[in-house]
């Protein structure tokens, strides 16, 4: 079954494992990290939205394709960084208080 990027794109929305307070979040792990804030802010979508969809075809009980779908304002931002993110400092990552992935 096809689907447009339309279609696929109305699916994306306000992403369940950011908190309300990405920024802050940001800072205080930068500090512990010894990260350089403002590069790093600078180079992280805290938009609070979702990167994308990870979409799988499957035939039976088998995976016979996959994709992932990222919106595009988060592509901008990476593009708009300038930079590969093996090239970035390492900054922890948490969750949202009560995000469950499992």
């Amino acid at each position: 079954m096809e689907r447009s990027r339309e279609e696929i794109a109305r699916h994306i929305g306000p992403s369940h494992f950011i908190t309300d307070h990405a920024r802050e979040s940001q800072e205080e792990q930068c500090r512990k990290g010894k990260a350089q804030l403002e590069q790093t802010i600078h180079q992280t979508d805290l938009s609070g939205m979702m990167e994308g969809i990870y979409i799988k075809a499957e035939e039976g009980d088998y995976v016979v394709n996959r994709l992932k779908y990222v919106r595009s304002t988060f592509l901008n931002a990476i593009l708009d960084s300038e930079s590969h993110w093996t090239n970035r400092p390492l900054v922890a990552n948490k969750l949202a208080d009560g995000a469950k992935l499992f």
